[in-house]
């Protein structure tokens, strides 16, 4: 009976166990970062950088605006102002010499073509063809300090990570044809499933912000995206393990977030 007893228990001890190490591991990076961003990044200077930010508030991260940056300057001003930040950009942080495709890329693209989707192929000649910006924009992260890495470090107090923020929407609303054609449709089945994700960080009056940006019709999609990269950037502080990694730290990493509603062929 003692030997049963003792068994019956393992279970929920089990589970105890993993609790208190999530907790602890979510104590540990909320004590580092301050603040989350996302970052939807003009690969040129021809449009302004949409940047969404939360706060840490009682154990909570809180929305606490969105705005944007025009010019180099700006970010190196915003970097400056924030010593303890992790940003989500949607846009290519690590350009290996190779003019080979880059290993996230490579592993995304058999995915995505099984739902009619496409990713740009990330490598030097190509960067430097078409947005040298972004070089200039890696320069800026050295000089900053911030590592590029999947996932949040115990010891690092400014971390960059890679998103793809047309993926994070497939992930959270799970409906490829909607996050294709970004209608307003799109927009009002987005935002339930960041209420439902992550309630306390879109709590307050982002939805009335969100609308009123939405009004203008050319900000709509870089307002959304700077919002998807700061959900993915909360996810990979608060709940690393809904993530999913693609690439490697030679060639660079997207991070993936996923929820109830992303389909199957992204978790496996």
């Amino acid at each position: 009976m003692e030997n049963q007893a003792i068994i019956s228990v393992l279970p929920v001890l089990m589970v105890i166990t993993r609790c208190r190490q999530r907790r602890n591991l979510q104590k540990t990076s909320l004590k580092i970062y301050k603040f989350i961003a996302g970052i939807d990044l003009s690969w040129s200077l021809k449009k302004d950088s949409w940047v969404a930010l939360a706060e840490l508030k009682d154990s909570f991260y809180r929305f606490c605006g969105i705005f944007t940056l025009k010019t180099l300057v700006d970010f190196d001003c915003f970097f400056a102002s924030y010593p303890s930040l992790l940003i989500a950009v949607d846009a290519p942080l690590r350009i290996p010499d190779s003019c080979s495709n880059r290993r996230p890329e490579r592993e995304l693209l058999p995915l995505l073509k099984k739902v009619g989707w496409g990713i740009l192929p990330i490598n030097r000649s190509f960067v430097f063809s078409k947005f040298p910006m972004l070089f200039e924009f890696q320069d800026l992260l050295e000089k900053h300090c911030f590592w590029v890495v999947p996932a949040p470090g115990c010891s690092k107090k400014r971390v960059a990570i890679e998103v793809f923020a047309s993926l994070s929407a497939i992930s959270l609303c799970g409906e490829v044809e909607a996050v294709r054609q970004r209608s307003e449709v799109f927009w009002e089945k987005l935002f339930p499933r960041f209420k439902e994700e992550a309630g306390s960080l879109f709590a307050g009056n982002l939805e009335e912000v969100v609308r009123s940006l939405l009004l203008e019709r050319q900000k709509s999609r870089d307002v959304v995206d700077a919002l998807l990269c700061l959900y993915t950037a909360w996810a990979a502080v608060v709940c690393p393990r809904r993530t999913r990694v693609f690439g490697n730290s030679e060639e660079g990493f997207i991070v993936v977030p996923l929820s109830r509603s992303s389909p199957a062929w992204l978790i496996l």
